[in-house]
């Protein structure tokens, strides 16, 4: 029965198609997650340059600290993701900070380097999970901002 040219044939197709498969498999895997690496990259820069400018249009306007930090409250309140942003005056002091880190800060977590100005780095241990963390600095301020790179159960 095992040396038949039926049951020969037929392991062969099987072993070629599961192969064929499996190739398939790891290319859609490996487009995807570059997909969506760059899409998250793309998002969280894009997010923390808004809230940079935002910054700055409020150096520029003399406006007071509440409205642009209601602006950029509005703004993450829509954003379907959840985000973590933290802005920092040039003082040293945290100028805004998002609910979601009260107690906490993403400075901690952060090995950017001062110089740096604008940076974007993958965190691997914050509360449990992973996130992509963008750092830009203006004259005036520091702004942080992360996303989580998966879907996070966490509060």
């Amino acid at each position: 029965m095992f040396r038949s040219i039926r049951f020969r044939l037929t392991l062969w197709y099987t072993v070629v198609i599961a192969l064929t498969f499996l190739l398939f498999s790891l290319v859609i895997y490996q487009y995807l997650h570059q997909t969506l690496s760059f899409e998250l990259d793309r998002s969280v820069m894009s997010e923390a340059r808004w809230v940079a400018a935002r910054m700055e249009k409020r150096s520029m306007r003399k406006e007071t600290a509440e409205v642009a930090k209601e602006d950029i409250f509005e703004h993450a309140a829509y954003y379907p993701r959840k985000e973590y942003i933290e802005v920092w005056d040039s003082d040293g002091s945290i100028f805004y900070q998002s609910a979601n880190l009260t107690g906490d800060t993403l400075v901690r977590y952060s090995r950017i380097s001062e110089a740096d100005t604008s940076h974007l780095m993958t965190i691997n241990n914050f509360r449990d999970h992973e996130i992509r963390l963008s750092k830009t600095v203006t004259p005036a301020y520091m702004v942080l901002l992360a996303m989580p790179t998966g879907v996070s159960t966490a509060p």
